[in-house]
């Protein structure tokens, strides 16, 4: 009786495993999401200040040197989220900036996510929260609310690294 048992007890074991297995592998994923794609030819980061970025492209709150001998530069933003959209909703940056983005729910709970970069922040509303991420590869990188239902279901806005 105590073989049978081991038997019973190690298909039962195999079969949980592969169970596991299977559905690790068909559970949707940010990484089936298409999140990044290439860098718009001919996008310009706008520096602090400046007035003749396109109406839906941020310009800097705060644009300093990241640090001495550097090109790169810390840029930081403040983002709004009220009736389901960011505002603004495209930002553009340059390869090794450091972004900084303010982010206020102002209208509801809402999030932010950015899978390719591991970016994931509930915001609840009348709340602001800090995301702040070094921007190292080039290509446009949509982000979305994962608390919404993502981005078909919440706003959508895009971040823009271009390569210098």
């Amino acid at each position: 009786m105590e073989k049978r048992n081991i038997w019973i007890f190690g298909i039962t074991g195999v079969l949980v495993v592969c169970a596991i297995i299977a559905s690790l592998s068909f559970r949707p994923s940010a990484g089936n999401l298409e999140t990044q794609s290439a860098a718009p030819a001919g996008a310009i980061a706008p520096d602090e200040g400046s007035t003749n970025a396109p109406a839906n492209v941020a310009v800097p709150a705060v644009q300093v040197p990241a640090a001495p001998g550097t090109t790169a530069s810390f840029r930081s933003y403040n983002v709004g989220i009220k009736n389901d959209a960011y505002s603004p909703d495209t930002f553009v940056v340059n390869q090794g900036d450091t972004v900084n983005f303010w982010i206020t729910a102002v209208d509801g709970n809402y999030g932010f996510t950015q899978p390719d970069y591991g970016l994931n922040v509930i915001i609840k509303k009348g709340v602001t929260k800090q995301v702040q991420f070094q921007a190292l590869q080039p290509g446009k990188f949509m982000f979305y609310c994962g608390s919404c239902g993502g981005p078909a279901k919440g706003p959508v806005g895009n971040f823009i690294v271009t390569s210098k």
